[in-house]
């Protein structure tokens, strides 16, 4: 019995009485949890690209759109302008006291809303700027008439002159390129041969 050899146990991690050993079984803490739930770098990177274009191409269409409002109000400020310069030239043609008489309709019936293409004016005998060629009134008389695709309704009208004023002529544009309604104004009142303008601008909107 004195000869029976004696079992050797190995001492644990730190020796005898230490305390036991919580290796692979220790609790998961916080930034363990956020280090393993962290995206990798490319993928943020990623996510950041693609955010900053996002925002970049919502400036890109602000612009736009304001610069294709710019031009389509360019484009209401010049044909007013031909109007105006249109109504004056027949009456001094004419020698007639008074400007033409008034459109039978604005061109196009409807305001064009938003229209990418524009309206384009029919140009048969009858139909939108030559609706009253055949009583010499409105945009036939003074000659006036959009050629291409326009974005706004243009309007003409007019007043006979009295003995306390002269005669007078208006033209409207009408329009909606911003979603919001927009009118454009070009006047002019007769004084003797002479005639006194007033527009257009963007200040009678």
């Amino acid at each position: 019995m004195g000869d029976e050899p004696v079992e050797q146990r190995r001492p644990p991690p730190g020796g005898f009485g230490a305390a036991p050993s919580t290796l692979g079984n220790a609790p998961r803490t916080d930034e363990h949890l956020r280090t393993k739930a962290a995206l990798p770098a490319p993928l943020v990177a990623i996510m950041v690209a693609i955010a900053v274009l996002a925002i970049l191409a919502v400036l890109a269409i602000v612009g736009f759109r304001k610069r294709l409002e710019a031009v389509r109000g360019a484009e209401a400020m010049n044909s007013l302008g031909e109007i105006a310069t249109a109504a004056i030239a027949q009456r001094e043609q004419s020698g007639a006291d008074d400007f033409c008489s008034s459109a039978t309709a604005p061109v196009p019936t409807f305001v064009p809303l938003r229209s990418r293409t524009g309206y384009t004016a029919d140009p048969s005998p009858g139909r939108d700027y030559h609706a009253d060629t055949d009583r010499k009134a409105g945009f036939a008389c003074i000659g006036w008439e959009m050629k291409y695709p326009q974005h706004f309704q243009y309007d003409y009208s007019s007043t006979a002159h009295t003995a306390a004023i002269g005669a007078t002529f208006t033209g409207i544009a009408r329009g909606d390129a911003n979603g919001d309604s927009d009118t454009f104004k070009v006047g002019g009142i007769a004084n003797g041969k002479e005639t006194k303008i007033t527009g257009p601008q963007a200040a009678m909107r």
